[in-house]
């Protein structure tokens, strides 16, 4: 029998290639929480959000360069402005000038602090740049203003996963299934420590759990099927071995499984 699925592929691919799942923004995410929608531009174009923008870059309170900005007592602070900083920044995401976007939110957080969605795409830039503790610090900011953000939770995991940090990771994970805010891969990431760690048990239930939320995951259904032949159920390994082989055509290690159950029947 052919072990479970442990290679990595490049993880800025495709979910089916990669054993943690893609580094991602999510293209599906969703719109910022604010108190109120109006002023997001506050002046309507962007033209406007660069006039408001271009004074606070002197006469604001600046961030410390090793954490999210923070704001302080007696601060003067408007969040139309954060709102229309964060507006700016993502149309200079959108353009591809990251950097300018960065700071944007940087300020931005200094201005609308209790902006969660600021801080989860200032983490998510920060993690292109391969800044890991800094993504890592901004995610934990957007979760402790949004407890349900299901990205900011998984992002968080995944990049402790990468690092090595398998305990900090499942920490992250769990306490997104605990917030109700867990994804497929999140799942799916929990299953596969829990089966690295010898926990089969708790690795079918998260399994079963990222099926739920994604029934196309083609290495869900193939570690699924893995351990349900372990445990001597083979007409249940022999369906999700089918289902993984549907889902990735390329997926040899379920072909193997599959031919080498067959043979035994």
């Amino acid at each position: 029998m052919t072990v479970h699925h442990d290679d990595q592929d490049d993880h800025r691919g495709s979910r089916r290639g990669a054993r943690y799942g893609p580094l991602t923004r999510f293209k599906g995410r969703r719109r910022p929480h604010v108190r109120s929608r109006a002023g997001l531009l506050v002046a309507g174009t962007l033209a406007g959000a660069v006039a408001l923008a271009a004074p606070a870059h002197a006469a604001g309170p600046t961030a410390a360069d090793d954490g999210p900005a923070v704001a302080t007592a007696g601060d003067d602070l408007d969040p139309r402005l954060g709102r229309a900083l964060y507006e700016l920044g993502q149309v200079q995401q959108a353009e591809g000038k990251l950097e300018a976007a960065i700071e944007s939110y940087r300020r931005s957080a200094i201005f609308a602090p209790d902006h969660g969605q600021t801080f989860y795409d200032w983490g998510w830039l920060l993690q292109q740049k391969g800044d890991v503790a800094g993504a890592i610090d901004r995610y934990r900011a957007t979760i402790r203003l949004e407890p349900d953000h299901r990205f900011a939770y998984y992002n968080m995991g995944h990049l402790m996963q990468a690092a090595g940090d398998l305990e900090g990771a499942r920490a992250a994970y769990e306490a997104a299934v605990a917030a109700g805010a867990a994804t497929a891969l999140t799942r799916y990431n929990l299953g596969y420590l829990s089966q690295k760690a010898g926990d089969e048990t708790a690795a079918i239930e998260h399994y079963r759990a990222a099926l739920e939320d994604d029934p196309e995951h083609a290495y869900a259904h193939y570690n699924l099927g893995y351990l349900l032949e372990k445990q001597g159920e083979r007409d249940a390994a022999l369906r999700h071995y089918h289902r993984a082989i549907a889902a990735a055509p390329d997926l040899e290690i379920a072909r193997e499984n599959l031919r080498a159950l067959q043979a035994r029947r």
